[in-house]
Protein backbone atom coordinates (compact mmCIF):
# COMPACT_ATOMS: atom_id res chain seq x y z
CA UNK A 1 0.00 0.00 0.00
CA UNK A 2 2.59 2.49 0.88
CA UNK A 3 4.84 1.76 -2.35
CA UNK A 4 1.36 2.51 -4.28
CA UNK A 5 0.88 5.71 -2.22
CA UNK A 6 4.34 6.78 -3.60
CA UNK A 7 3.90 5.76 -6.96
CA UNK A 8 0.76 8.06 -7.16
CA UNK A 9 2.54 10.93 -5.58
CA UNK A 10 5.60 10.81 -7.67
CA UNK A 11 3.63 10.82 -10.71
CA UNK A 12 1.27 13.82 -9.49
CA UNK A 13 4.33 15.92 -8.59
CA UNK A 14 5.50 14.61 -12.49
CA UNK A 15 2.09 15.82 -13.66
CA UNK A 16 2.12 19.48 -11.84
CA UNK A 17 5.53 19.71 -13.30
CA UNK A 18 4.44 19.15 -16.66
CA UNK A 19 1.55 21.72 -16.38
CA UNK A 20 3.49 24.03 -14.74
CA UNK A 21 6.78 24.30 -17.17
CA UNK A 22 8.63 21.44 -16.24
CA UNK A 23 8.95 22.84 -12.74
CA UNK A 24 11.64 25.47 -14.06
CA UNK A 25 10.82 28.82 -12.43
CA UNK A 26 11.55 28.76 -8.33
CA UNK A 27 7.95 28.82 -7.47
CA UNK A 28 7.14 26.06 -9.45
CA UNK A 29 9.83 23.59 -8.15
CA UNK A 30 8.84 24.70 -4.41
CA UNK A 31 5.76 22.95 -5.09
CA UNK A 32 7.43 20.00 -7.09
CA UNK A 33 10.77 19.11 -4.97
CA UNK A 34 8.69 18.35 -1.68
CA UNK A 35 6.75 15.97 -3.69
CA UNK A 36 9.04 13.99 -5.17
CA UNK A 37 10.78 13.98 -1.57
CA UNK A 38 7.79 12.80 -0.14
CA UNK A 39 7.03 9.91 -2.14
CA UNK A 40 10.97 8.51 -1.64
CA UNK A 41 10.23 8.97 1.87
CA UNK A 42 7.25 6.89 1.30
CA UNK A 43 9.03 4.43 -1.26
CA UNK A 44 11.97 3.72 1.37
CA UNK A 45 9.54 3.47 4.18
CA UNK A 46 7.62 0.52 2.35
CA UNK A 47 10.57 -0.94 1.64
CA UNK A 48 12.44 -1.35 4.82
CA UNK A 49 9.49 -3.49 6.61
CA UNK A 50 10.19 -6.34 4.20
CA UNK A 51 13.27 -5.98 2.36
CA UNK A 52 16.16 -8.07 1.66
CA UNK A 53 18.58 -5.37 0.34
CA UNK A 54 19.16 -1.57 0.66
CA UNK A 55 20.28 -0.02 -2.59
CA UNK A 56 23.34 1.44 -0.84
CA UNK A 57 25.27 1.52 -4.08
CA UNK A 58 22.44 4.16 -6.09
CA UNK A 59 22.76 5.77 -2.64
CA UNK A 60 26.48 6.38 -2.48
CA UNK A 61 26.13 7.79 -6.38
CA UNK A 62 24.51 10.89 -5.70
CA UNK A 63 27.51 11.62 -3.12
CA UNK A 64 30.35 13.30 -5.42
CA UNK A 65 27.24 15.28 -7.77
CA UNK A 66 26.27 16.57 -4.63
CA UNK A 67 29.80 17.33 -3.08
CA UNK A 68 31.12 18.88 -6.22
CA UNK A 69 27.91 21.09 -6.32
CA UNK A 70 28.15 22.34 -2.70
CA UNK A 71 31.82 22.63 -2.82
CA UNK A 72 32.21 25.07 -6.19
CA UNK A 73 29.35 26.89 -5.05
CA UNK A 74 30.68 27.66 -1.19
CA UNK A 75 34.01 28.58 -3.37
CA UNK A 76 31.93 30.93 -5.73
CA UNK A 77 29.71 32.07 -3.00
CA UNK A 78 26.58 31.09 -4.78
CA UNK A 79 23.92 30.09 -2.28
CA UNK A 80 21.45 31.29 -3.87
CA UNK A 81 22.10 29.49 -7.36
CA UNK A 82 23.69 26.15 -5.17
CA UNK A 83 20.41 25.95 -3.01
CA UNK A 84 18.28 25.12 -6.08
CA UNK A 85 20.50 22.70 -7.85
CA UNK A 86 21.00 20.85 -4.65
CA UNK A 87 17.51 20.61 -3.95
CA UNK A 88 17.11 19.26 -8.06
CA UNK A 89 19.70 16.83 -7.09
CA UNK A 90 18.14 15.26 -4.51
CA UNK A 91 14.88 15.25 -6.49
CA UNK A 92 16.63 13.38 -9.07
CA UNK A 93 17.70 10.33 -6.73
CA UNK A 94 14.54 10.64 -4.85
CA UNK A 95 12.85 9.50 -7.84
CA UNK A 96 15.07 7.29 -8.98
CA UNK A 97 14.99 5.44 -5.35
CA UNK A 98 10.66 5.53 -6.17
CA UNK A 99 11.76 3.57 -9.31
CA UNK A 100 14.13 1.46 -8.20
CA UNK A 101 11.93 0.25 -5.18
CA UNK A 102 8.90 -0.19 -6.64
CA UNK A 103 7.42 -3.96 -7.16
CA UNK A 104 7.65 -6.12 -10.61
CA UNK A 105 3.63 -4.69 -11.74
CA UNK A 106 4.89 -1.58 -9.49
CA UNK A 107 7.42 -0.16 -11.93
CA UNK A 108 5.25 -1.34 -15.09
CA UNK A 109 2.81 0.79 -13.59
CA UNK A 110 4.73 3.70 -12.88
CA UNK A 111 6.21 3.38 -16.83
CA UNK A 112 2.93 2.96 -18.03
CA UNK A 113 2.21 6.82 -15.96
CA UNK A 114 5.25 8.47 -17.50
CA UNK A 115 4.31 7.79 -20.32
CA UNK A 116 0.47 9.01 -20.02
CA UNK A 117 2.45 12.00 -19.36
CA UNK A 118 4.78 12.21 -22.33
CA UNK A 119 1.26 11.82 -23.86
CA UNK A 120 -0.50 15.22 -22.22
CA UNK A 121 2.83 17.11 -23.71
CA UNK A 122 3.08 15.50 -27.04
CA UNK A 123 -0.86 16.22 -27.57
CA UNK A 124 -0.41 19.55 -26.22
CA UNK A 125 2.55 20.43 -28.45
CA UNK A 126 0.60 19.37 -31.46
CA UNK A 127 -2.12 21.47 -30.78
CA UNK A 128 0.05 24.45 -30.27
CA UNK A 129 1.65 23.99 -33.71
CA UNK A 130 -1.20 22.90 -35.30
CA UNK A 131 -3.89 25.02 -34.13
CA UNK A 132 -0.91 28.05 -33.37
CA UNK A 133 -1.98 28.22 -29.70
CA UNK A 134 0.18 30.35 -27.56
CA UNK A 135 2.14 29.31 -25.37
CA UNK A 136 1.93 25.76 -26.37
CA UNK A 137 3.06 26.71 -29.58
CA UNK A 138 5.45 29.04 -30.27
CA UNK A 139 6.74 30.99 -33.99
CA UNK A 140 10.27 31.05 -34.48
CA UNK A 141 12.01 31.83 -37.56
CA UNK A 142 8.65 31.55 -39.45
CA UNK A 143 7.35 28.23 -37.79
CA UNK A 144 5.25 27.52 -35.99
CA UNK A 145 7.13 24.99 -33.40
CA UNK A 146 5.00 22.54 -30.11
CA UNK A 147 6.19 23.79 -27.19
CA UNK A 148 3.73 22.32 -25.60
CA UNK A 149 2.46 22.76 -21.76
CA UNK A 150 6.58 22.81 -20.39
CA UNK A 151 6.43 25.72 -23.04
CA UNK A 152 9.58 24.87 -24.62
CA UNK A 153 10.04 23.23 -27.68
CA UNK A 154 13.44 21.50 -26.63
CA UNK A 155 12.56 20.26 -23.62
CA UNK A 156 9.11 19.19 -24.81
CA UNK A 157 11.52 17.17 -27.19
CA UNK A 158 13.31 15.92 -24.71
CA UNK A 159 10.67 14.68 -22.93
CA UNK A 160 8.25 12.89 -25.51
CA UNK A 161 11.47 10.97 -27.12
CA UNK A 162 12.26 9.31 -23.50
CA UNK A 163 9.00 7.96 -23.72
CA UNK A 164 8.34 6.91 -27.23
CA UNK A 165 11.95 5.01 -26.97
CA UNK A 166 10.21 3.61 -23.67
CA UNK A 167 7.04 2.68 -25.61
CA UNK A 168 8.22 1.12 -28.60
CA UNK A 169 10.36 -1.32 -26.07
CA UNK A 170 7.20 -2.19 -24.69
CA UNK A 171 6.21 -2.47 -28.27
CA UNK A 172 8.98 -5.44 -27.85
CA UNK A 173 7.37 -7.22 -25.28
CA UNK A 174 4.65 -9.77 -25.18
CA UNK A 175 2.66 -7.66 -23.25
CA UNK A 176 1.93 -4.89 -25.95
CA UNK A 177 -1.41 -3.59 -26.84
CA UNK A 178 -3.14 -1.99 -29.94
CA UNK A 179 -2.63 1.33 -27.24
CA UNK A 180 0.72 1.09 -26.91
CA UNK A 181 0.82 1.47 -30.84
CA UNK A 182 -1.60 4.10 -30.27
CA UNK A 183 0.65 5.75 -27.95
CA UNK A 184 3.79 5.97 -29.75
CA UNK A 185 2.32 7.16 -33.18
CA UNK A 186 1.18 10.23 -30.71
CA UNK A 187 4.22 10.63 -29.79
CA UNK A 188 6.45 10.03 -32.45
CA UNK A 189 3.75 13.41 -34.06
CA UNK A 190 4.66 15.15 -30.76
CA UNK A 191 8.07 14.76 -31.36
CA UNK A 192 7.70 16.17 -35.33
CA UNK A 193 5.57 19.25 -33.81
CA UNK A 194 8.59 20.22 -31.77
CA UNK A 195 11.06 20.38 -34.36
CA UNK A 196 13.72 19.92 -32.30
CA UNK A 197 17.09 19.08 -33.59
CA UNK A 198 18.50 17.77 -30.84
CA UNK A 199 15.14 15.63 -30.14
CA UNK A 200 16.10 13.98 -33.03
CA UNK A 201 19.41 13.52 -32.25
CA UNK A 202 18.28 11.93 -29.19
CA UNK A 203 16.17 9.69 -31.31
CA UNK A 204 19.15 8.22 -32.92
CA UNK A 205 21.07 7.59 -30.30
CA UNK A 206 17.93 5.92 -28.40
CA UNK A 207 17.25 3.48 -31.21
CA UNK A 208 20.65 2.86 -31.98
CA UNK A 209 20.53 1.30 -28.20
CA UNK A 210 17.59 -0.34 -28.96
CA UNK A 211 18.85 -1.50 -32.30
CA UNK A 212 21.85 -3.25 -30.26
CA UNK A 213 19.23 -4.74 -27.34
CA UNK A 214 16.25 -5.43 -28.87
CA UNK A 215 17.97 -6.94 -32.60
CA UNK A 216 17.17 -4.80 -35.62
CA UNK A 217 14.43 -7.59 -36.50
CA UNK A 218 11.95 -6.80 -33.95
CA UNK A 219 12.71 -3.10 -34.03
CA UNK A 220 11.23 -3.09 -37.64
CA UNK A 221 8.51 -5.20 -37.06
CA UNK A 222 6.71 -3.18 -33.70
CA UNK A 223 7.88 -0.19 -35.59
CA UNK A 224 6.52 -0.20 -38.92
CA UNK A 225 2.75 0.39 -38.34
CA UNK A 226 4.00 3.22 -36.50
CA UNK A 227 6.12 4.55 -39.24
CA UNK A 228 3.52 3.89 -41.61
CA UNK A 229 1.05 5.82 -40.19
CA UNK A 230 3.31 8.48 -38.61
CA UNK A 231 4.37 9.91 -42.09
CA UNK A 232 0.96 10.44 -42.58
CA UNK A 233 0.10 12.18 -39.26
CA UNK A 234 4.33 13.72 -39.28
CA UNK A 235 3.67 15.45 -42.71
CA UNK A 236 -0.21 17.00 -41.83
CA UNK A 237 1.74 18.80 -38.62
CA UNK A 238 4.48 20.03 -40.81
CA UNK A 239 1.57 21.42 -43.45
CA UNK A 240 1.06 23.51 -40.73
CA UNK A 241 4.33 24.88 -39.59
CA UNK A 242 5.06 27.70 -41.53
CA UNK A 243 3.60 31.02 -40.79
CA UNK A 244 2.66 31.88 -44.23
CA UNK A 245 0.12 29.00 -44.80
CA UNK A 246 -3.45 30.05 -43.82
CA UNK A 247 -5.67 27.75 -44.38
CA UNK A 248 -8.07 25.75 -41.62
CA UNK A 249 -6.15 23.22 -39.78
CA UNK A 250 -9.05 20.77 -41.03
CA UNK A 251 -6.70 19.20 -43.67
CA UNK A 252 -3.96 18.25 -40.97
CA UNK A 253 -6.69 17.09 -38.62
CA UNK A 254 -7.83 14.57 -41.08
CA UNK A 255 -5.17 13.97 -42.34
CA UNK A 256 -3.36 13.02 -38.82
CA UNK A 257 -6.69 11.15 -37.74
CA UNK A 258 -6.06 9.22 -41.23
CA UNK A 259 -2.44 8.91 -39.90
CA UNK A 260 -3.67 7.38 -36.51
CA UNK A 261 -6.73 4.58 -38.09
CA UNK A 262 -3.23 3.66 -40.14
CA UNK A 263 -1.12 2.91 -37.34
CA UNK A 264 -3.89 0.66 -35.53
CA UNK A 265 -4.57 -1.24 -38.44
CA UNK A 266 -1.25 -1.94 -39.33
CA UNK A 267 -0.85 -3.54 -36.09
CA UNK A 268 -3.50 -6.08 -36.46
CA UNK A 269 -0.47 -8.12 -38.32
CA UNK A 270 -1.84 -8.39 -41.53
CA UNK A 271 0.18 -7.91 -44.89
CA UNK A 272 -2.91 -6.85 -47.12
CA UNK A 273 -4.00 -4.33 -44.56
CA UNK A 274 -0.07 -2.94 -44.36
CA UNK A 275 0.03 -2.58 -48.00
CA UNK A 276 -2.85 -0.42 -47.96
CA UNK A 277 -1.78 1.45 -45.13
CA UNK A 278 1.59 2.22 -47.19
CA UNK A 279 -0.78 2.95 -50.06
CA UNK A 280 -2.44 5.41 -48.31
CA UNK A 281 0.03 7.12 -46.77
CA UNK A 282 1.87 7.74 -49.82
CA UNK A 283 -1.12 9.12 -51.68
CA UNK A 284 -1.81 11.83 -48.59
CA UNK A 285 1.90 12.80 -48.31
CA UNK A 286 1.33 13.50 -52.09
CA UNK A 287 -1.72 15.68 -51.41
CA UNK A 288 -0.75 17.65 -48.21
CA UNK A 289 2.82 18.28 -50.49
CA UNK A 290 0.64 19.44 -53.30
CA UNK A 291 -1.54 21.49 -50.87
CA UNK A 292 1.95 23.03 -49.30
CA UNK A 293 4.09 23.71 -51.21
CA UNK A 294 3.03 26.97 -52.89
CA UNK A 295 2.14 28.38 -49.32
CA UNK A 296 5.30 27.79 -47.87
CA UNK A 297 7.54 30.27 -49.84
CA UNK A 298 10.85 31.38 -48.11
CA UNK A 299 9.69 29.55 -44.90
CA UNK A 300 10.78 26.53 -46.55
CA UNK A 301 13.98 27.52 -45.72
CA UNK A 302 13.38 28.03 -42.64
CA UNK A 303 12.26 23.98 -42.28
CA UNK A 304 15.51 22.84 -44.00
CA UNK A 305 17.36 24.63 -41.69
CA UNK A 306 16.05 23.08 -38.95
CA UNK A 307 17.79 19.37 -40.86
CA UNK A 308 20.86 20.50 -39.90
CA UNK A 309 23.23 20.97 -36.56
CA UNK A 310 25.21 24.53 -37.25
CA UNK A 311 23.75 27.57 -35.75
CA UNK A 312 25.85 30.56 -35.12
CA UNK A 313 24.49 31.40 -31.71
CA UNK A 314 24.81 28.20 -30.34
CA UNK A 315 28.43 27.96 -31.17
CA UNK A 316 29.03 31.02 -30.12
CA UNK A 317 27.90 30.27 -26.65
CA UNK A 318 29.45 27.00 -26.18
CA UNK A 319 32.89 29.15 -26.93
CA UNK A 320 31.87 31.34 -24.36
CA UNK A 321 31.13 28.49 -22.10
CA UNK A 322 34.75 26.98 -23.09
CA UNK A 323 36.36 30.53 -22.09
CA UNK A 324 34.79 30.44 -18.60
CA UNK A 325 36.02 27.07 -18.02
CA UNK A 326 39.72 27.86 -19.33
CA UNK A 327 39.61 30.51 -16.06
CA UNK A 328 38.90 28.31 -13.93
CA UNK A 329 39.58 24.53 -15.24
CA UNK A 330 39.80 22.90 -11.36
CA UNK A 331 36.48 23.89 -9.33
CA UNK A 332 34.56 25.92 -12.10
CA UNK A 333 33.24 29.89 -11.55
CA UNK A 334 30.59 28.43 -9.45
CA UNK A 335 26.89 27.67 -9.94
CA UNK A 336 25.09 30.55 -11.59
CA UNK A 337 27.96 32.43 -11.83
CA UNK A 338 29.12 31.91 -15.46
CA UNK A 339 28.87 34.36 -18.08
CA UNK A 340 28.25 33.64 -21.93
CA UNK A 341 29.02 36.24 -24.10
CA UNK A 342 30.28 36.31 -27.27
CA UNK A 343 30.45 38.48 -30.14
CA UNK A 344 28.55 37.15 -34.05
CA UNK A 345 29.68 39.29 -36.72
CA UNK A 346 28.68 43.16 -35.02
CA UNK A 347 27.12 42.14 -32.71
CA UNK A 348 27.77 40.97 -28.70
CA UNK A 349 25.41 38.54 -27.05
CA UNK A 350 24.39 37.78 -23.45
CA UNK A 351 23.12 34.15 -23.32
CA UNK A 352 21.81 32.89 -19.70
CA UNK A 353 22.60 29.42 -20.68
CA UNK A 354 25.14 27.79 -22.87
CA UNK A 355 22.78 25.11 -24.47
CA UNK A 356 25.20 22.77 -24.07
CA UNK A 357 24.79 20.91 -20.42
CA UNK A 358 28.64 19.15 -20.26
CA UNK A 359 30.10 22.51 -21.03
CA UNK A 360 27.70 24.53 -18.52
CA UNK A 361 29.19 21.95 -16.13
CA UNK A 362 32.38 22.38 -17.37
CA UNK A 363 32.31 26.01 -16.47
CA UNK A 364 30.78 26.29 -13.26
CA UNK A 365 32.27 23.42 -11.72
CA UNK A 366 35.10 22.78 -13.58
CA UNK A 367 36.90 19.11 -14.06
CA UNK A 368 35.54 18.54 -10.46
CA UNK A 369 32.02 18.59 -11.26
CA UNK A 370 32.52 16.74 -14.71
CA UNK A 371 34.27 13.81 -12.97
CA UNK A 372 31.47 13.73 -10.02
CA UNK A 373 28.59 13.87 -12.32
CA UNK A 374 30.06 11.47 -15.38
CA UNK A 375 31.29 8.80 -12.98
CA UNK A 376 27.70 8.17 -11.66
CA UNK A 377 26.47 8.11 -15.32
CA UNK A 378 28.88 6.17 -16.70
CA UNK A 379 28.55 3.51 -13.97
CA UNK A 380 24.53 3.63 -14.06
CA UNK A 381 25.02 2.27 -17.92
CA UNK A 382 27.31 0.02 -17.30
CA UNK A 383 24.82 -1.68 -14.28
CA UNK A 384 22.23 -1.06 -16.69
CA UNK A 385 23.70 -2.94 -19.61
CA UNK A 386 24.64 -6.07 -17.03
CA UNK A 387 20.96 -5.80 -15.98
CA UNK A 388 19.98 -6.33 -20.31
CA UNK A 389 22.26 -9.15 -20.43
CA UNK A 390 21.46 -10.73 -17.42
CA UNK A 391 17.56 -10.43 -17.99
CA UNK A 392 16.32 -9.70 -21.81
CA UNK A 393 13.86 -7.78 -20.61
CA UNK A 394 12.43 -5.07 -23.52
CA UNK A 395 11.57 -2.66 -20.32
CA UNK A 396 15.10 -1.95 -19.02
CA UNK A 397 16.35 -1.64 -23.33
CA UNK A 398 13.89 1.12 -23.17
CA UNK A 399 14.83 2.70 -20.09
CA UNK A 400 18.12 2.91 -20.82
CA UNK A 401 17.97 4.21 -24.63
CA UNK A 402 15.58 6.71 -22.83
CA UNK A 403 18.68 7.33 -20.66
CA UNK A 404 21.21 7.64 -23.64
CA UNK A 405 18.99 9.13 -25.54
CA UNK A 406 18.88 12.04 -23.42
CA UNK A 407 22.30 12.60 -22.30
CA UNK A 408 22.54 12.58 -26.34
CA UNK A 409 19.79 15.74 -26.30
CA UNK A 410 21.96 17.13 -22.94
CA UNK A 411 24.72 17.91 -25.37
CA UNK A 412 22.68 20.14 -27.44
CA UNK A 413 20.35 22.10 -24.49
CA UNK A 414 19.95 23.14 -21.06
CA UNK A 415 17.37 19.93 -19.80
CA UNK A 416 19.07 19.55 -16.62
CA UNK A 417 17.77 23.17 -15.77
CA UNK A 418 14.56 21.65 -15.99
CA UNK A 419 13.73 19.84 -13.19
CA UNK A 420 11.11 17.46 -14.41
CA UNK A 421 13.27 16.05 -17.21
CA UNK A 422 16.19 14.88 -15.28
CA UNK A 423 13.36 13.63 -12.40
CA UNK A 424 11.71 11.34 -15.44
CA UNK A 425 14.47 10.21 -16.83
CA UNK A 426 15.97 9.09 -13.14
CA UNK A 427 12.85 7.12 -12.39
CA UNK A 428 13.11 5.31 -15.68
CA UNK A 429 16.57 4.19 -14.53
CA UNK A 430 14.90 3.44 -11.42
CA UNK A 431 12.90 1.30 -12.77
CA UNK A 432 15.24 -0.53 -14.86
CA UNK A 433 17.82 -1.32 -11.98
CA UNK A 434 15.06 -2.88 -10.22
CA UNK A 435 15.67 -6.59 -8.93
CA UNK A 436 13.61 -9.60 -7.57
CA UNK A 437 14.46 -9.20 -4.39
CA UNK A 438 14.27 -5.38 -4.08
CA UNK A 439 10.43 -5.48 -3.61
CA UNK A 440 8.32 -3.93 -1.12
Amino acid sequence: MTARLARVVLLGGVLYAALAQGAFYRHQAIVFWPVVFVSALLAVSGFVVGSRRWPCREAAWAIPVLASTAISGAIAGSLDATVPMLMTIVAVFSALFVGHLASEIGRRRLVAGLIGVGLLVATTAVIGSVQRYEPWGRLVNGLWRGSSSLTYSNAAAGLIVAMLLVTISRLASGRRHRLDFVAAHVLVVGAVATLSRGGAVGLVFGLGVLLLTIGPTVLARVSAPVLAGSVVSGASVLSMASEEVTRSPLLAWAGMALGLCITVVGAERQHATRVTAFAFSVMFVVLVGVVTIDAVGESGTSLTDRLTLSDELRAGEWRAAWSEFESQPLVGVGPGRATFRFVVGDETFTAEFAHQEYLELAAEQGLMGLVAVLTPITVAIAVLVRRWRRNLDPLIAGCLAAFIGFLAHSGLDFLWHIPLLPVVVATLVGTALWEPGSES
